[in-house]
């Protein structure tokens, strides 16, 4: 998953890993990294001349964002 603070996050195991994973069952800061995600999608997507790499980029997010959507369903699913 998408991390928002992937060196200063209490959760990151790099320490223990060597790879930045998050300890934490459950992210805490998963509407932050939605945000985020969200931000750069629409920068990419205004851009009027994308180059390979810009679209590329635009499909990953779209795709890490359909992930980070399917699991705030999943989780709010479960609150109820």
């Amino acid at each position: 998953m998408f991390c928002p603070y992937p060196t200063t996050c209490e959760y990151d195991d790099y320490w223990k890993t060597g790879v930045h994973y998050c300890g934490a069952g459950r992210c805490q800061y998963i509407m932050t990294a939605k945000a985020m995600l969200e931000r750069e999608r629409a920068r990419l997507a205004r851009e009027k001349h994308p180059t390979e790499r810009q679209k590329q980029k635009l499909e990953e997010i779209r795709e890490q964002l359909r992930k980070l959507n399917a699991q705030v369903w999943e989780e709010s699913e479960r609150d109820v």
